[in-house]
Formats: C-alpha cells, structure tokens, sequence
C-alpha cells in the first residue's frame, strides 16, 4: 500500500530538484531582484506531481475571496489522494504567509470552496479522499534555511538593512513567530536551489544562497494548524 505522505512528499521534493535544475542554466529575474516568480515553482512541481499519475491545476479561483486563487491543486484518482499548495517567492513578508497558511485551513473546513466546487457536483463539495495541504517557499539565506530546520527557535528575525525596515520589524518578528509554531510540527524539507551569484561578486551575501523549503499538512495536524496562526 502506497504511503500517501510520502508520495506527496516526494513529488514536493523532486519538483524542487527540477527547479533547481533549470536555474543551473538561466534565472529568469532582473539582477536587481534575487527571486525568481512563484510561478516557476508551479511549473516544476506540476511535472513532478504528473509523473505519479496526478492531475494538475493552478491558480483555481476561490469563492467568497476577491481575486482569491489556491496556487496549485493536484489530484490522484488511483491513490485517491488530493494535495492543495500554497507558494511563496520568499518569506520576508511573514504576514503573507501566515494569510496563505489560514487560507488552506478555511479550504480544510469548507469556509472557502474553490470555484464549480470539487470535483465538479455543485458548490458544496471539498476534496475528496485524503488531503493534503502545503507550503512551498524561496529562502535565501543560510539563517533561514538553519531556521526552517529548527523552528522552535521563534525569535529568529532576518537582519534589516534599511530604515523602513526597522520600523516593520516589530511586526515581522510576530509574523516568523507565527511560522516558526506553525511548520514546527510538520513534515517539511529543504532542497538547495542554486548559488545564484557565484558569478556576480558585487552583490551582498545576503542573497547569494537559495533554497527550497516546504512543509506540508494531513487531516491531523491541518486541524490544528488554525491555533497556531492566531
């Protein structure tokens, strides 16, 4: 019997492999911008997904959400298996994470249904079978790659350099608290994407590493996901 976790685990993880693949051969952003669009994090794991027999969608339009869309939605009819994901190019906006994450728990408890429903009888249907919720998002620093590994430690805050900055960090710092309790209890992973400015030497440490970090939810712990983001 197939380990339905760890199939979903698996896709996540490889299309991140696939991801940082293509960016051994072309990053497709300005030099003055280190983060390549989310999208590109839907296109790699849609293959991956595909590869086991999972159909795929992306950005499915939300009912009672204005301009409210689920990043991807993969399903398996054989394992009957339906994984819903949210992506983010990086996590230096904590509070817009934490508002993806809440937006998967109301998806959970059917506070929020995805446009014809699912999967296709009217509007008052969910997902079906076993699902499985997720967060897929850029790091770019090795503190924050030590930080998604050991996230008890919620009083981590990434350094700020400019004046605007200072001032958002009182809320920031709630927000990675926010993260920090909500991924702790997950299973999640991190996959190295690329040193994307080996070869540009004027631009800051800051953003020379990336990487690929996810955590992901089942019937369990999505349940309890909702307490930690409040």
């Amino acid at each position: 019997m197939v380990d339905q976790n760890r199939l979903v685990d698996q896709c996540v993880h490889k299309g991140l492999m696939y991801l940082a693949e293509a960016l051994q051969y072309y990053l497709p952003t300005p030099r003055s911008h280190a983060y390549p669009p989310e999208n590109n994090i839907a296109l790699h794991l849609a293959r991956s997904f595909a590869e086991k027999n999972f159909q795929v969608w992306a950005e499915i339009p939300i009912m009672g959400e204005s301009n409210g869309e689920l990043d991807f939605l993969a399903w398996n009819y054989t394992e009957n298996i339906t994984v819903a994901l949210e992506f983010k190019r990086d996590v230096e906006s904590p509070r817009l994470i934490v508002k993806d994450l809440m937006r998967l728990v109301k998806i959970h408890k059917k506070e929020l249904l995805l446009c014809r429903g699912w999967p296709g009888d009217g509007q008052n249907t969910t997902f079906t079978g076993r699902k499985i919720y997720g967060m897929v998002t850029m790091l770019h620093t090795q503190e924050l790659a030590k930080w998604w590994h050991h996230p008890a430690h919620k009083d981590y805050m990434p350094e700020v350099e400019d004046q605007e900055g200072k001032k958002q960090k009182p809320r920031d710092a709630d927000g990675y608290r926010q993260i920090a309790k909500a991924i702790e209890n997950t299973w999640r992973g991190i996959v190295p994407l690329e040193d994307f400015f080996r070869y540009s030497k004027e631009q800051t440490e800051r953003y020379r590493f990336c990487y690929g970090a996810y955590a992901l939810y089942d019937e369990t712990n999505i349940n309890t996901l909702e307490d930690v983001l409040k």
